[in-house]
C-alpha cells in the first residue's frame, strides 16, 4: 500500500491547496499560482495548445500563494500507482478505475501521442513502493493533479462519479492525466482575453464570463464592495488572494481563478489574437463549475460561453492539438550523427584499435 502519508509536510500542504485548484488542477478544474509567470507557457497561433514550461521542481518556498509547475517527468516516462486499492472500495472497484486509467491513456495515444517515446504506465511493485516519491500517486477524492514531476511526490485525485465535471468518467480521467505530464487549459490562454482582465493579452474577449454564476459566488462576495467584486471576477491574480484567504487557509468555495486568464508577461504568438482549440479535453464545458439555478430545474448556471453566447460542450477526448502540446513537451530524442572515431569509446573497434597500437603495428 502506498500513501501520502510519507509526502513531507510542505509537499502535503502543497497538495492539499492544488486540490482546491486544480481540474489543475481542478476539473469544477487547473490551475497553479505562481509568482512570476514568464516562460511558463507556451501557446502559438499555428499549434494551439497551452503547457508548462518546466518549474524548478519545489512545491513551497513559505509562500502560501507560490506553486510553481514541477519538472517534465524523467525519459519521458510516467509511471502511476494507486496509493491505497482500498479505497476504491476493495480490488474489483479499484480494477474498474485501472481500465479507465488505460482508457483515458489511448484516448491521447489515438490522439497523435506516440506510446513509444511517451510512456505512461502502472508501476510494479518495487516501483509502487511507499519510498518511491518520483511516481504519480492515485487517490480517490475531487478531481485534480499536480502539474509536472516533483521529486518529492506527485498526487492525482480521482473520482469515481460518472457524471461529474465532463460529465463522463474516462473523459476527466484523460484531463487530469494531461495536468500531471504538464498540459494547462486551454481557456486560460492569456491572448484569448483581452485588457480588461489582469493579464489578458488579446484585443477582443474570445468568452463571455458570468463571474456571478460560479457556485459559491453569493456567499463568497457578502459584504465585499463592487470594485472589490470586480477585481476577483477580472484578475487571476487577486481571485487567488480572495480564494485562499490572508491566512493561506482554502475557504472551498470560490475558484474563480481556474477561468481567468494566466498572469504570463510573455507569449510565444506570431500575431494577432489567436485561435483556440474548440475539441481541446482541457478546455471546460460552459455549465462546469456553474451554480445549481433552483429556476432551471436546478440545472446548473453557465459560467462561460464564447464571445457570441454559443454554450461551450464538454470534449470528452484529447484533441490533435492537445496531442501535439504534449508531444512538444517530451518530444523523441534526435538520433546522434556524431561520427564515431576508432579512437571513441562508442566505437566497436576501439579496443582493437588501442590493442594493435599499443603492439606496434600500426607504427609507420
Amino acid at each position: 500500500m502506498r500513501t501520502t502519508t510519507n509526502l513531507p509536510a510542505a509537499a502535503i500542504a502543497a497538495i492539499t491547496l492544488l486540490s482546491h485548484l486544480a481540474h489543475s488542477c481542478r476539473l469544477t478544474g487547473s490551475q497553479v499560482y505562481l509568482r512570476d509567470m514568464d516562460n511558463i507557457i507556451n501557446n502559438t497561433i499555428s499549434k494551439r495548445w497551452s503547457h508548462m514550461e518546466p518549474g524548478d521542481g519545489t512545491k513551497n518556498t513559505g509562500d502560501p500563494f507560490y506553486i510553481p509547475f514541477g519538472q517534465l517527468w524523467p525519459g519521458n516516462t510516467l509511471i502511476w500507482c494507486f496509493s491505497d486499492e482500498s479505497e476504491w472500495g476493495g480490488a474489483q472497484q479499484a480494477n474498474l478505475i485501472r481500465q479507465d486509467i488505460v482508457a483515458a491513456w489511448k484516448l491521447w495515444i489515438a490522439a497523435g501521442v506516440d506510446e513509444q517515446t511517451i510512456i505512461f504506465r502502472e508501476g510494479n511493485p518495487a516501483e509502487c513502493s511507499p519510498s518511491n516519491q518520483n511516481v504519480l500517486d492515485v487517490i480517490k477524492g475531487s478531481l485534480f493533479s499536480t502539474v509536472g514531476h516533483f521529486t518529492d511526490g506527485n498526487v492525482i485525485s480521482l473520482s469515481d462519479s460518472p457524471t461529474s465535471a465532463l460529465g463522463d468518467r474516462i473523459a476527466n480521467f484523460a484531463h487530469e492525466i494531461g495536468h500531471a505530464w504538464g498540459m494547462l487549459h486551454e481557456h486560460q490562454r492569456n491572448n484569448l482575453w483581452s485588457y480588461k482582465y489582469a493579464g489578458g493579452k488579446g484585443f477582443t474577449d474570445k468568452w463571455k464570463f458570468n463571474c456571478e454564476n460560479v457556485d459559491g459566488y453569493d456567499a463568497w462576495t457578502h459584504g465585499l464592495t463592487d470594485d472589490e467584486i470586480s477585481l476577483i471576477c477580472t484578475s487571476y491574480t487577486e481571485a487567488k488572494k480572495g480564494y485562499i484567504g490572508s491566512s493561506g487557509q482554502s475557504s472551498n468555495q470560490l475558484h474563480l481563478e481556474e477561468w481567468l486568464p494566466l498572469p504570463k508577461s510573455f507569449w510565444q504568438v506570431s500575431g494577432g489574437p489567436s485561435d483556440y482549440d474548440e475539441d481541446s479535453v482541457m478546455l471546460y464545458p460552459s455549465n462546469l463549475g456553474g451554480e445549481a439555478d433552483p429556476d432551471n430545474n436546478w440545472q446548473k448556471k453557465i459560467v462561460y460561453t464564447k464571445a457570441d453566447g454559443t454554450l461551450i460542450t464538454a470534449n470528452t477526448a484529447p484533441s490533435v492539438y492537445d496531442a501535439e502540446g504534449l508531444s512538444d513537451m517530451y518530444p523523441k530524442a534526435e538520433p546522434d550523427d556524431t561520427p564515431c572515431l576508432l579512437t571513441d569509446p562508442c566505437n566497436p573497434q576501439e579496443a582493437a584499435f588501442r590493442a594493435a597500437q599499443g603492439s606496434g603495428s600500426c607504427s609507420s
